[in-house]
């Protein structure tokens, strides 16, 4: 599989990826613990979170070029699924 930096948002399917608890549960125990903790395994989980981008971000973004990169550079990390498959 491509690596991340080397992707292009758009280029795989939803079924390219395992789900966190798989990895989680057969060679990323520690890190799989961590991130379950973490407040960034909450990313996109919740109603707020949906209508914060597609309400508020993605028509500022195309409003105005100098946040233009919320589309893109907060997605890639927050929501990597969802960007590689071109959703947001």
């Amino acid at each position: 599989m491509t690596n991340f930096s080397q992707s292009k948002m758009g280029s795989f399917k939803y079924d390219d990826f395992k789900k966190p608890e798989y990895c989680g549960s057969s060679c990323h125990t520690d890190f799989y613990q961590q991130w379950k903790q973490a407040m960034m395994s909450q990313a996109y989980t919740h109603e707020w979170d949906e209508i914060e981008y597609f309400q508020l971000a993605v028509p500022h973004a195309e409003r105005d070029e100098k946040v233009a990169e919320v589309k893109a550079g907060c997605n890639g990390c927050h929501s990597p699924i969802a960007y590689l498959a071109g959703d947001v």
